[in-house]
Parts: C-alpha cells; structure tokens; sequence
C-alpha cells in the first residue's frame, strides 16, 4: 500500500464478498421476475433466492453480534480506566474478569 496509493486497503477488500450478497439476491430476483413460473430453472431460481436471504441474514447476525461484543469491551475499558489497580488483574492473564459496582467504590474479582 505505500508503493501504490491507488490500491485498496485490506479491510475494503475483505468486505467485498459480504457486500456481494444483497447484489447476488437482487440478481436472483430479477431473474425471477422474468422467469416463467414452468421454466425448469423457476424452481432452483427460488432455492438460490432463499439461499441467499438465509446467509444474508447470518452475516446481519453476526454483525450484529461483532458490534455488541465491540461495544461491550469498550464499556468494560471505560469502566477499567477508573478503577485503580485494574491494570494489576490484567497482567496476571486471569480469563475472566468480574466488576460489582456500588455507590462508594468498585471491587473487581477475578478467576482464572
């Protein structure tokens, strides 16, 4: 990428089959549009159109999952950057991390 400023960068290429889908599913409907219902492909023509709204559907989902996860890690790094001596837990490599919040103070409690 720094010898040629015209390429694209790496996540925009790895996003490009995601973005194909919807492209793929307005295909398969127009192709349905202009497909007679006793043309032999009519009825592969509606599988391949269920197909694709299915996947379609879990890349939406996971997505969505991917961004609550991302949203979740950054509130728990909000809430970590407040608490002193957090940064201790962290070093030790401890897999999961518990924060009971109450009005006068935090305590965290972790376990490996």
């Amino acid at each position: 990428m720094r010898e040629n400023k015209e390429k694209q960068a790496l996540g925009d290429l790895m996003i490009k089959p995601v973005q194909r889908i919807p492209r793929y599913e307005l295909l398969v409907k127009d192709l349905l549009k202009h497909t007679p219902e006793e043309h032999p492909d009519h009825p592969l023509l509606l599988d391949a159109q269920r197909d694709i709204k299915r996947l379609a559907e879990k890349i939406n989902k996971g997505r969505r999952s991917a961004e609550e996860v991302e949203r979740e890690t950054r509130v728990m790094q909000e809430i970590e950057a407040h608490i002193e001596g957090v940064e201790h837990v962290r070093d030790v490599g401890l897999s999961q991390r518990y924060i009971n919040i109450y009005s006068h103070c935090f305590l965290v409690l972790s376990q490996s």
